[in-house]
């Protein structure tokens, strides 16, 4: 699929080869709703930068065609803290470093959580008991920036009406 966006790649956004990588992501469209702003859970970063077996070449795929849909991407400082936990753990920095470098030249919004949208995860979980507090303050996030999917591969977050949830192991089904 054209340049490889996993396993550590400064480059964020693919390369064209004379056009086959866009028409190849063009062409698969049709298993992924389409969408114009798009917030990306934490599992989407790990899959894809740590080139995961599975969901490794789904994360890439869903990234590269928000880059052609020219779609806006939103994500939260959380998905930061709870992406830079295992590097630190491993001892591998240079690994959050490229997570951040990725959200800069991707061109993320990176969502603050103030008091309205923690006002609005206390209200999901009230509607949602079985919400985790930081699944809770995701979605708020995504459901305060408007956007019009949320992209995980958390099956229990497709119990939440109030946004569309996509999941990553959905892709290329």
């Amino acid at each position: 699929m054209g340049q490889n966006l996993r396993s550590g790649n400064s480059g964020v956004l693919p390369k064209d080869s004379g056009g086959r990588m866009l028409k190849n992501i063009l062409t698969s469209c049709a298993v992924m709703k389409d969408f114009k702003s798009a917030f990306v859970d934490t599992a989407v970063f790990i899959y894809l930068l740590e080139d995961h077996p599975d969901f490794g070449e789904k994360a890439e795929f869903f990234f590269q065609y928000a880059s052609v849909k020219k779609a806006q991407l939103f994500t939260t400082v959380l998905s930061y803290l709870e992406f830079c936990i295992k590097p630190y753990q491993e001892n591998r920095e240079s690994l959050a470093a490229i997570f951040l470098d990725f959200l800069h030249e991707a061109n993320f919004t990176t969502g603050i959580i103030d008091l309205s949208i923690c006002d609005e995860a206390a209200r999901l979980r009230a509607q949602y008991p079985a919400l985790k507090s930081v699944d809770a303050l995701q979605l708020a996030s995504a459901i305060k920036c408007e956007c019009e999917v949320f992209m995980t591969n958390d099956r229990r977050l497709r119990q939440v009406n109030e946004i569309e949830v996509l999941l990553v192991e959905d892709l290329g089904k």
